[in-house]
């Protein structure tokens, strides 16, 4: 059931990136590059996020074993189905300029027009704004723990908030991860 709704998911994401029009959209200027081979290798929790349909459908998302490679970065995107079931998929992101990835998609032979940028501590948060179909802005935001500190969150914002008006103005949920605290369904 899952992989029906990531591959109808894909193909919305794909017809959409064939009519994208980003231009109402820009990413925040970076001054250095996403370190993939500084993120730590063990789980990520997605606590924020712009709560899309896949978000709605899905209880908690995470990433793990983040890794550079010759063509830009990967790692492994965890699915959390609820019912103690989980899948994992491969994502491969090839850098496009500084700190600008888009997603390859290697058995469809798909890029996603839409790019997308790491900012992080590298301890406790990794924060993903994203431009999408019609100018829309989405941000993820991924931590150590399923339910972060105050300081951490604060760090978030302050990171945000950095990145101008039009990605500190977009509306975030919380994920259905802090709901699993100490479970450590991500744990193979």
């Amino acid at each position: 059931m899952l992989f029906v709704i990531f591959y109808v998911y894909s193909m919305i994401v794909t017809t959409e990136a064939s009519l994208a029009k980003t231009a109402s959209c820009k990413l925040p200027q970076s001054e250095k590059d996403f370190d993939w081979e500084k993120v730590p290798k063990d789980n990520w929790y997605q606590i924020l996020n712009v709560g899309d349909i896949l978000d709605e459908a899905v209880s908690c998302f995470g990433a793990k074993n983040f890794r550079k490679t010759d063509f830009g970065g990967v790692y492994d995107f965890v699915v959390d189905v609820g019912n103690a079931k989980q899948h994992t998929v491969e994502f491969k992101f090839h850098r496009e300029g500084l700190n600008r990835y888009i997603r390859y998609r290697d058995e469809a032979n798909i890029y996603y027009k839409f790019p997308q940028s790491y900012y992080s501590d590298y301890k406790s948060y990794i924060i993903v704004p994203q431009c999408g179909f019609k100018g829309k802005h989405f941000l993820w935001v991924l931590t150590r723990t399923p339910s972060p500190s105050a300081t951490d969150l604060i760090k978030i914002t302050t990171v945000i908030e950095k990145m101008g008006n039009e990605w500190a103005e977009v509306p975030l949920y919380m994920s259905g991860c802090p709901a699993l605290d100490g479970n450590n369904y991500m744990d193979v």
